[in-house]
């Protein structure tokens, strides 16, 4: 019996496992899925919320797709670093009221950790691209933000967020406000397109 079972065992590991793989196969041409690079993913996922997204008029649908690709390179960025961030403010108003971008809004609004906000500042020196620009507050660090001296007319166009990355092509931004503490780490918000 011993020796049945030592033949029979790689055999049973084998048929099992290529029936594992086999399966998530099948379901990775079931859904649609083909072998494509993470960038034209990207782009037929843009395209495909683009249709969902309720416009006002016809230039909404120009700002939304800026605004797309704005949080798609934002979201690329910020992977590469190890940056956590949440939709806040408007942006997320506009998921909860529509279930995706608000037709009028021509900024996205994102919360990240205040202690993350170093991070940003290497960023910010770095010339990743001549279209995008990171933009951090000068006096950042100062959590009151009526205390910040730095006021709009010199150079910076803000006062009260920390942080804006610009997309200068398309004349859309990502403002990023600070969160001090985060205290439940098992919330998460899972959206899907």
């Amino acid at each position: 019996m011993n020796q049945i079972s030592i033949y029979l065992s790689p055999i049973i590991l084998i048929v099992f496992t290529s029936f594992i793989i086999g399966s998530l196969l099948y379901d990775h041409y079931q859904r649609g899925y083909s072998f494509t690079s993470r960038s034209s993913n990207e782009t037929i996922f843009i395209e495909q919320a683009l249709k969902r997204i309720s416009r006002c008029n016809e230039e909404d649908h120009l700002r939304q797709r800026a605004l797309l690709y704005t949080l798609q390179t934002w979201n690329n960025l910020a992977q590469s670093y190890h940056l956590q961030y949440w939709i806040a403010y408007k942006t997320l108003a506009a998921y909860i009221q529509y279930n995706d971008l608000s037709p009028y809004d021509n900024d996205i609004d994102i919360f990240i950790m205040y202690q993350d906000i170093p991070k940003l500042l290497n960023l910010s020196n770095a010339n990743y691209s001549s279209t995008y620009e990171l933009e951090i507050h000068p006096q950042w660090f100062i959590t009151e933000v009526f205390n910040r001296s730095y006021t709009p007319s010199d150079i910076i166009g803000f006062t009260i967020q920390n942080a804006r990355f610009i997309n200068h092509d398309n004349n859309v931004s990502i403002n990023i406000w600070p969160i001090y503490k985060y205290y439940n780490k098992h919330i998460l918000l899972f959206v899907e397109y």
